[in-house]
Parts: C-alpha cells; sequence; structure tokens
C-alpha cells in the first residue's frame, strides 16, 4: 500500500537540547526551497513557511491542469529518462540545456577565435603580444580552423581535438609555397599546438563563448626530449663560404650573434651598432622576442668581420634574406656533409651561438639575456661536451682576408 505524504505543517523537534519548529518540503517544491527540512525558531515563522508552500503547491497544480495532452506526455517521458540518475531533476536538465543555448548564443565560429585572440593581446600588450606569438597563433589556429573553422567553438570537444593533433602531418616549404606531407609531426609540435588551442580555448571561456577549456583535457604524451641540431665549425664555415654575399650577414647574425632567423632576416642595418661597446652591439627591437621584450646583443669580432665585408648594396634597409639562397647554400653544404639532415635545421645557427658562448663564457644567466631565453633553457639545450678548442676554432671563423687578432678569442 502506498504511503500517504506527510501533513504540510510544522512538527517539533529537539536540536542538542533546542526546541526548533521543522517543516518537511513536498518532493516537487524542494528544488526551488534552499533546505528539505528547514527549521525555524517560532512556530508562527514555521506556519507563515508552510502557508507559502501550500500557495505554490496550488498555483503549480493548476499550471499543471493547463498542461496540453503532448506536453504532459513529453514531460513523463522525461521523467522516465531521469529515473536512471536519481539526483538529477527535470529542471537541473532544463537549466543545464538553456545554459548551453545561452553560450552558444554568445559563442562564434572557430574561424573567428584566432582573429579575436590577436586582436584583444593587441589592446592589451605585454608579454604575450610579441609579433612571434601573434603569428604562432595565426599560422596554428588557422590550420585548425580549416578543419573546424565552421564549428562553434563552444561545441568542440576534447576527443575530436586529440584525435586532430594526432593526425597532423608535417608541412614543408617548397619554391611553390608551403605543402603537407604524410609524414607524421613529431610529438614536440604536437604539444605546441596544443599550447595554442589551449591559449585560445582559455580566452573563449573567460569572454563566455564556452563553458570550458576542452583543451585542458586533452592528454598528450610527454615529447621525447631532443638534443638540439648544432653545426659545426666546419660546417658553419663553409656554409658561410658556399652562400651567397647578400645572404652572409643573415647567415652571421644567426650564428655569432643567436638571432632567430626571423629576427636577423627583420633586423634593420641601422639597428645594428658598430660604434658602442667594444666591437659594436645589435639592438633586437620589441616584439620580436619570445618573450616580446627588446634586448642588446654584443657583436663578437669575427661577426663584425661579416657585417663590415657585406657587398655595398648592403648596410640599407633590412637585413637581406633570401629562402632560395639559403636552400642553395645548404645543399653545397651537404655535398661535403651528407650526413646533415635533408631540410635546414630550424634555428641550428642560434643553437651553435648558445653552445659555443656558453663554453667561452661559461655563465649561463649572460647567455640567456644575449639569446633572450631563460637559464633553464641554456642549461638543457646548450650546456654539453664541447672542447676549448672547438669553441675557439668557431669563433676565428672570419670571411676570406680577414684575419683574426689573437686576443680575439679571449676578448670573447
Amino acid at each position: 500500500m502506498a504511503r500517504r505524504p506527510a501533513p504540510l505543517a510544522p512538527r517539533k523537534v529537539s536540536i542538542n537540547g533546542s526546541v526548533r519548529w521543522e517543516v518537511r518540503v513536498p518532493a516537487e517544491l524542494q528544488p526551488q526551497e534552499k533546505s528539505a527540512r528547514p527549521r525555524f525558531l517560532k512556530e508562527s515563522e514555521a506556519k507563515g513557511y508552510c502557508n507559502r508552500l501550500k500557495s505554490d503547491l496550488l498555483r503549480y497544480s493548476d499550471k499543471a491542469r493547463g498542461l496540453t495532452d503532448a506536453q504532459k506526455i513529453e514531460a513523463h517521458a522525461c521523467f522516465e529518462r531521469l529515473a536512471a540518475y536519481p539526483t538529477a531533476t527535470l529542471t537541473n536538465a532544463v537549466d543545464l540545456l538553456v545554459a548551453r543555448l545561452d553560450r552558444s548564443a554568445r559563442s562564434f565560429p572557430v574561424s573567428e577565435l584566432a582573429g579575436r585572440v590577436v586582436a584583444d593581446k593587441i589592446k592589451e600588450g605585454g608579454r604575450g603580444s610579441s609579433a612571434r606569438m601573434l603569428r604562432e597563433i595565426e599560422e596554428r589556429m588557422g590550420r585548425f580552423s580549416r578543419a573546424f573553422g565552421e564549428r562553434t567553438v563552444s561545441d568542440i570537444e576534447a576527443a575530436e581535438v586529440r584525435a586532430w593533433l594526432m593526425d597532423l602531418t608535417t608541412i614543408i616549404q617548397t619554391s611553390w609555397g608551403k605543402e603537407e606531407t604524410d609524414q607524421p609531426v613529431k610529438q614536440s609540435t604536437r604539444h605546441c599546438y596544443r599550447r595554442i588551442l589551449s591559449l585560445c580555448f582559455a580566452w573563449a571561456k573567460r569572454h563566455g563563448a564556452a563553458a570550458d577549456n576542452p583543451i585542458a583535457d586533452v592528454k598528450l604524451a610527454s615529447p621525447k626530449k631532443e638534443r638540439v641540431f648544432v653545426f659545426t665549425p666546419q660546417q658553419t664555415a663553409t656554409l658561410l663560404q658556399n652562400a651567397d654575399e647578400n645572404l652572409r650577414p643573415y647567415l652571421a647574425l644567426c650564428a655569432f650573434a643567436g638571432l632567430r632567423p626571423e629576427q636577423a632576416q627583420g633586423l634593420w642595418w641601422n639597428q645594428i651598432h658598430f660604434d658602442r661597446g667594444g666591437h659594436g652591439e645589435i639592438e633586437v627591437p620589441e616584439g620580436t622576442d619570445k618573450a616580446g621584450g627588446e634586448r642588446i646583443v654584443p657583436i663578437q669580432p669575427n661577426l663584425r668581420a661579416w657585417l663590415l665585408a657585406a657587398p655595398e648594396a648592403e648596410g640599407k634597409g633590412t637585413v637581406y634574406f633570401s629562402r632560395h639562397f639559403r636552400r642553395k647554400a645548404y645543399t653545397a653544404l651537404r655535398k661535403e656533409h651528407p650526413s646533415l639532415p635533408e631540410d635546414w635545421p630550424q634555428d641550428g645557427l642560434r643553437h651553435g651561438y648558445g653552445t659555443y658562448r656558453l663554453k667561452v663564457t661559461g655563465s649561463f644567466g649572460q647567455v640567456a639575456d644575449e639569446m633572450g631565453n631563460s637559464e633553464e633553457i641554456i642549461r638543457s639545450d646548450y650546456y654539453r661536451s664541447v672542447s676549448v678548442s672547438t669553441a675557439q676554432a668557431y669563433w676565428n671563423i672570419y670571411p676570406d682576408g680577414a684575419r683574426a687578432q689573437e686576443n680575439d678569442t679571449n676578448s670573447l
């Protein structure tokens, strides 16, 4: 026999010796009330609360009688589906759906996400607004948008993002432009894409375009730590000798000043000051570094010689760069050293600077300041077994006709 519902009236209870008046809220009203069994100090307060509940029951009863048969059938079907989740109510389910619909209304296509993030970072300024960082956001999110561009940001799920990351293949630069290959990317590259995706979706969450950041649930195996590629002194010298004379300043800036490729090819000659310091200084402008800040790099004696040996046409505007001439010089180098990687090693010359500079200075902090890195990166990437004679050979790479002074290496 079914149990009769308890009458809607207060009852006296004793709590640690103190008398209270308790009301049992009917199940259908519990979702809207703060407590299923509220207690009151006075009986009059409890009775007033009961009267308000009775009015609510009558009002809800009238609304229930106003439901159409179709609405009643639908409500019953919803209750049956929720029966597998005892703590869930129809109100909870509707609240979740409405919240999702609200977010979708405030959301926007994935194809717009990168543009909005970049615009906000430019407006905000600071460390995360360097030209390098903004370009990385646009490039990596651009590739993501080609797969998910028409989807709404709020609808992207972790599982599909991880599947996309695992299917990523390498893109190479050809004379016709960028080409996608069938070769899977390195695990470290997947982590780079994941980092940018997480940054953008976290921004979307903060701005109400997504309920959460799905990338937080994308788990990838840690990439295997690989030693950075470093050109030997002999390979560096051969590369410079085989390069077009207009390209040599660019290569020398990467090798003997530790500039990143995009910094060297975007550097203006008027940012190279031969009249400052011992042999001169290079002013790396704000916004071209990962950290976004400006830094000063000392000009080493052999770098000064390479820059001063540039053709007269150089020395104006920006430092000359040609991907074609770089590829041509590297092809000539590989004929003498077939064991070198098939493609141009990204940052290979810069890594040489970090390795051989650290050997002669012995200072992680100094090299970190010169390269625009943290001391941890300098220690993990460039602290390796290199002989003093090898480092000296590197810093004595001069253009033909230029003779290194005996004290040049000692002054490094």
